[in-house]
């Protein structure tokens, strides 16, 4: 987040960094790290790139589960509180309540497909994935 300040005056890549980094966390993709984030550097701006190589790690238990970047010292992501993203806001200077709005906000559309994004899989696959991420998403938007 403070790599990106400079080139950031209005805050529009903060935003889409975290709200790519809590939709990574909800998925439980643990292999997020900075490498799989990118900017679009342009003549006249620069922007965050699109989002890829997210892979639901929930899926592969014999793989690390550990988050390639911690959320305010939380190693998995089936720990992830708003406790820990109040945390992450505060060491890295965002507005503590904006970074709650956004996660929720990313946690509300996650929930809005969860049944529905994992049809193609097979069913024990899309189970996993359902329950897993349903968990990630109420634990996001309790109180």
């Amino acid at each position: 987040m403070r790599l990106l300040q400079p080139v950031d005056p209005t805050g529009d890549i903060r935003r889409a960094f975290l709200k790519q980094l809590a939709f990574n966390v909800i998925l439980g993709n643990a292999d997020a790290h900075a490498k799989n984030y990118s900017l679009l550097l342009r003549p006249e701006s620069v922007a965050l790139a699109p989002i890829y190589d997210v892979v639901p790690l929930s899926l592969y238990p014999q793989f690390e589960q550990k988050l390639a970047m911690k959320i305010g010292g939380a190693r998995f992501a089936r720990e992830v509180s708003p406790s820990h993203w109040r945390k992450f806001a505060q060491k890295v200077g965002l507005d503590v309540d904006e970074t709650l709005s956004l996660v929720r906000e990313v946690a509300s559309r996650v929930a809005a497909s969860n049944d529905e994004v994992w049809m193609p899989l097979e069913e024990d696959q899309r189970n996993v994935l359902t329950q897993y991420v349903a968990r990630n998403v109420e634990r996001l938007l309790a109180n």
